[in-house]
């Protein structure tokens, strides 16, 4: 797979639901697989919707290849890993047309709850920059002042202040790659 192809997987996905309902539908009324990818290609192309075009020619191509024996088999390709064992619950499945409505059900609410989740977290990602840059001038103007004040003021509280600007100043890159990795691992282990 090329890597625009790639990239028009990776849309198409986003919007998977509504092909596995589609597909559903075409169950119920008994049109067979490649009747349908034919069909979903055609409307691709009347709506010119490039992702839905390039998704359906791989299926196609796999299809005509042979590579096509199950639902699993034909959409590996095009879903994400986390569908597999949904795509096997349906081949599995005596009742393919609910299975596959089921199916799209989970996709959309996992797609609702990643809203929800990134919407949550909209706000965080913007203070933590915010809070950072607080912190590290915080920490310059009173590394500045310990330059200029008697010693007997860093005594208490004021010497815990002083520690935490020393070592904010001094370790400020190492903060901020351990933030990154942080977020980066929790973007990353979300489903």
């Amino acid at each position: 797979m090329n890597f625009m192809t790639w990239i028009y997987v990776w849309i198409w996905r986003l919007n998977r639901d509504t092909f596995i309902r589609d597909l559903s539908n075409s169950f119920v009324r008994s049109v067979g697989i490649r009747s349908f990818l034919e069909r979903e290609m055609m409307n691709a192309q009347m709506v010119k919707n490039s992702s839905q075009q390039a998704v359906m020619r791989v299926l196609l191509n796999r299809l005509a290849s042979g590579e096509g024996e199950s639902l699993l088999e034909l959409l590996r390709p095009v879903c994400p890993k986390s569908d597999a064992i949904l795509l096997a619950t349906v081949d599995d499945a005596s009742d393919k047309v609910l299975a596959l409505e089921k199916m799209a059900d989970a996709i959309s609410f996992k797609k609702q709850t990643l809203f929800v989740l990134a919407k949550n977290l909209a706000t965080p990602a913007l203070a933590v920059p915010i809070v950072g840059t607080i912190c590290i001038t915080s920490a310059d103007i009173i590394k500045s002042i310990e330059k200029s004040a008697p010693p007997g003021v860093w005594v208490g509280f004021n010497g815990f202040i002083r520690v935490l600007a020393s070592f904010i100043t001094d370790n400020a890159l190492g903060i901020m790659a351990a933030l990154i990795g942080a977020v980066a691992v929790l973007i990353w282990s979300l489903p």
